[in-house]
């Protein structure tokens, strides 16, 4: 039963043979017969246009299925065109796989269809009987066999079609059906038809999925007929990455179980324990119980048991693919697959009293089996459940050992599970306890205190805990130390191509507590590397563990889910100790995604460099819309990572990431935006208006009081706090930060950066400039105030716009366009309060009226000269 697909009842012809012999020899496996009478003859459609970059057209998938008394006969006809040499290839070669201990199968029509001609290709001598086992890589041997033809002189532009029927089903299941007609595949389908038929008297559950076509249902004798038939069905194709249980295709599925409920009460009597045990069985229950009598303990001891001492190996022919075999038979032969390790683990517990009942579960479908019809197919994997001092644990004895108290032991969490009990009545949620989180607590401490002429020496101790603590055991008991030394030298060397192993690791495993520590000491040569262009020597820290889990999407853009590793929670730790002093600036990032939450510290103590980062998986998939936001997010994540230390090559040590010289372009731009504000403020400071007409009766209103005086401290602070929030960005100026963002070569590139930082730059100054010249006019009461401070208003709302549309052209600057989109907002609040303030304000008439060039005296009018005396 393991990793067996519930789609594998109705799925398509396999691929890959592996061994042949003699037709003769197979002879007994297949005959050659007409098609059944019950089937409906299907014609394949005309020809239609050729899908681009196909190898071969999909012309026909046609399928029927008959319902019998006690059997299921299932007739399958297909037609391909080949159209090119990579389809001939494809075309002529016909597979059919079936399991020969419950199916028979008969060929009827393998035939080259060529310029409207009919030419046959079916010889008996020429099928060949394969003997493949598809799931030998995981110790499995199911019996399957593959009929295969290699079709005789195909050619590009012929049509291959086949036809075979397969009858049977598994013994397992008790003749209660269940299946599914897919309606849609990934390529294109110029037809496809399903039919159905039943026996009135068998009431089926039906489930269309993703818009199927509604059936045709005709009533015959003593059957009822359903019938899909479709023409020129687009394909549909999922990206990678998609989760398992994420099916886009529209198909109808249909069951004979009407519950979840009636599937458990199948198989109840399947995992049945002996009501008596053997002697091998109860000397094993006693040596058990002799060791503890503490639940938790016996608990462990039989998981160990089962885990340790019978190893897995699946027989799974025939109803073996569903049935387990007796515990004793398993005990005794010292292997089995999930269904009897089960079984031997939930009888050894309850002959020690412990509550435990096997629970069926799919190992990638997982929480997918929520939307499918009941059917015992829809299972994989089995498991057990233990109920103890009211706590549920979800063991897995097909695992690895695990040695942990049951406290600390990692739990199975395949989403849902149904037990296999007679109460049981729906799936269960597999609502974990954390056990399973992959966590791992990292810390690197690079020791470059010999000065950067000398090798750096590497310690990284790696404390894993749960699932992680597990995994990185079985490495170490499946894979020599010199292998896992190598392995993990070469996934260093990929950032730090010069390092070699100083002494081979070391282990600390706290197997009771699940805890695993790894030590691994390296030399790294070349640390510091010469940027002759700088003047100086540089040196990345790098995370490797956490840019594993940031790696980018492979197809960002897509309309499938994207699946992601979940749970996972890593915090990492690089300590660097530095020769000398350094100037290095405390950091924070945050970032909160909906699939992740991600924090990095950069402090300073003394001479040690600390960067501290956590990771932590929020999510196992995101919806297809959020794939463009948690991409970014990545991104701007991966930007804080890695730091870069450099040190002038003319005085060692003395220089750190976040210090340095700065950009030539930078005080370039700064220089001109300083000449230009200082001038246009000067012009501006000899603007001299007449002052608004004085209010006579409003002389008590005069001078730098009431709501003028918010807005003198309005004027007083705004320079000091557009510093403090452009302090932070000052690294960028600085040439090692400028290079990362500005140069092509740069790691965290891109051609908009440059334009934002020397416009966000120019602005801060411009306003610096504008703000000290208000402060100017504002205590000098100068009747230009209100005038200029308005036009001040008017402006920033566009500045601030023209910030927000440049950020928005830089991925990784998300949080500053939605600032930037806030400080719009408030500007325009702000011209719309204090604008109309200015316009109004009696206080403002009366208050700045004072001129730069006092007005002259008006003239006054000439004495009129006495008229003379008569």
């Amino acid at each position: 039963m393991e990793r067996i697909h519930w789609r594998w009842l109705v799925g398509l012809t396999t691929l890959c043979l592996l061994t042949a012999r003699p037709a003769s020899a197979a002879a007994p496996d297949f005959q050659i017969t007409p098609a059944p009478a019950w089937v409906r003859p299907v014609t394949l459609p005309n020809a239609g246009p050729a899908p681009a970059g196909s190898a071969v057209q999909y012309v026909l998938s046609d399928t029927q299925t008959r319902i019998e008394t006690r059997d299921k006969v299932v007739y399958r006809h297909y037609a391909q065109k080949a159209l090119n040499g990579a389809g001939v290839d494809e075309a002529s070669h016909v597979e059919v796989r079936f399991d020969p201990t419950f199916q028979s199968l008969s060929l009827h029509a393998v035939n080259v269809l060529r310029n409207g001609q009919v030419l046959p290709r079916l010889d008996a001598s020429k099928v060949r009987m394969m003997q493949r086992e598809k799931e030998l890589e995981y110790r499995i041997y199911d019996g399957s066999k593959t009929a295969t033809v290699i079709v005789d002189d195909v050619r590009v532009g012929d049509v291959v079609e086949y036809a075979y029927t397969l009858r049977g089903s598994n013994p397992a299941f008790e003749n209660r059906q269940s299946g599914r007609f897919d309606l849609q595949w990934g390529v294109p389908v110029q037809r496809i038809y399903a039919r159905l038929l039943v026996p009135k008297d068998r009431v089926l559950q039906w489930l269309p999925r993703n818009q199927a076509a509604a059936a045709v249902i005709t009533e015959q004798a003593e059957l009822r007929e359903h019938v899909w038939d479709i023409a020129n069905s687009e394909g549909k194709v999922v990206e990678p990455d998609a989760p398992a249980w994420f099916d886009p295709y529209a198909s109808m599925q249909w069951s004979e179980f009407k519950s979840w409920a009636e599937v458990a009460r199948w198989a109840v009597p399947l995992y049945r324990t002996p009501t008596q045990l053997n002697p091998a069985l109860q000397a094993e229950v006693a040596r058990i119980a002799a060791l503890s009598a503490e639940p938790q303990e016996r608990v462990r001891a039989v998981l160990q048991f089962v885990q340790r001492e019978v190893r897995y190996l699946g027989v799974e022919i025939g109803a073996g693919s569903y049935v387990p075999n007796p515990p004793a038979t398993v005990l005794k032969r010292r292997f089995g697959d999930c269904k009897d390790k089960t079984l031997l683990t939930v009888t050894l517990l309850r002959a020690l009293g412990i509550d435990a009942k096997p629970a069926l579960v799919h190992t990638s479908v997982k929480q997918g089996l929520a939307d499918i019809l009941p059917t015992p197919a829809a299972f994989n994997h089995v498991l057990v459940l233990v109920q103890l001092e009211g706590q549920r644990y979800w063991l897995d004895p097909t695992r690895a050992l695990q040695r942990a108290k049951l406290s600390h032991l990692s739990q199975a969490d395949f989403g849902l599970a149904l037990v296999v009990d007679d109460g049981a009545e729906a799936l269960v949620a597999m609502a974990g306890n954390g056990s399973n989180v992959a966590l791992r607590t990292i810390k690197s401490v690079f020791d470059a205190q010999a000065g950067p002429d000398q090798a750096v020496r590497l310690t990284i101790t790696t404390l894993a805990q749960g699932a992680s603590a597990e995994a990185m055991r079985s490495s170490l008991s499946t894979e020599s130390h010199a292998q896992l030394q190598k392995k993990y030298l070469n996934f260093y060397a990929q950032y730090y191509p010069a390092i070699t192993v100083q002494d081979p690791f070391t282990v600390d495993d706290d197997e009771a507590g699940n805890r695993i520590t790894l030590t691994e000491r390296y030399s790294i040569a070349n640390f510091w590397t010469d940027a002759e262009q700088r003047k100086r020597r540089e040196a990345m820290i790098y995370v490797p563990d956490l840019q594993e889990l940031l790696r980018q999407p492979r197809t960002p853009i897509r309309s499938s889910p994207l699946a992601l590793a979940h749970p996972v929670a890593l915090t990492h730790t690089a300590e660097v100790l530095l020769p000398g002093t350094w100037s290095i600036k405390p950091e924070r990032t945050e970032l909160n995604d909906a699939a992740f939450h991600f924090e990095r510290d950069v402090t300073m103590r003394g001479t040690r460099l600390m960067l501290e980062d956590k990771f932590s998986s929020r999510a196992a998939y995101i919806a297809p819309t959020d794939v463009k936001a948690y991409a970014a997010n990545l991104e701007r994540a991966r930007d804080a990572v890695n730091f870069q230390l450099y040190t002038s090559t003319a005085s060692p040590g003395d220089k750190a990431s976040g210090g340095g010289g700065y950009s030539g372009a930078a005080i370039l731009v700064a220089l001109l935006a300083l000449a230009l504000s200082a001038w246009g403020a000067f012009k501006l400071y000899r603007f001299d208006p007449e002052p608004e007409p004085a209010v006579a009766f409003a002389a008590r209103y005069q001078g730098l009081g009431g709501w003028l005086i918010l807005l003198g401290l309005g004027l007083i602070s705004l320079p000091i706090r557009l510093w403090i929030a452009f302090e932070p960005s000052m690294v960028a100026y600085e040439q090692p930060g400028w290079s990362r963002l500005t140069a092509a070569d740069g790691e965290a590139f891109h051609p908009m950066w440059a334009p934002v930082l020397l416009y966000e730059l120019a602005m801060i100054i411009v306003q610096t400039v504008a703000l000290a010249l208000l402060l100017v006019l504002f205590f000098g009461k100068r009747s230009s105030l209100p005038r200029l401070l308005m036009g001040y208003l008017a402006v920033l709302p566009l500045l601030c716009l023209m910030d927000v549309l440049l950020c928005n052209m830089v991925p990784t600057l998300a949080d500053m366009v939605a600032v930037g989109w806030r400080t719009v907002g408030q500007s325009l609040v702000s011209l719309l309060i204090w604008g109309s303030y200015l316009l109004k304000s009696v206080r403002v008439r009366q208050t700045f009226v004072q001129r730069l060039r006092p007005a002259a005296p008006a003239p006054s009018e000439p004495e009129l000269a006495p008229e003379p005396s008569p």
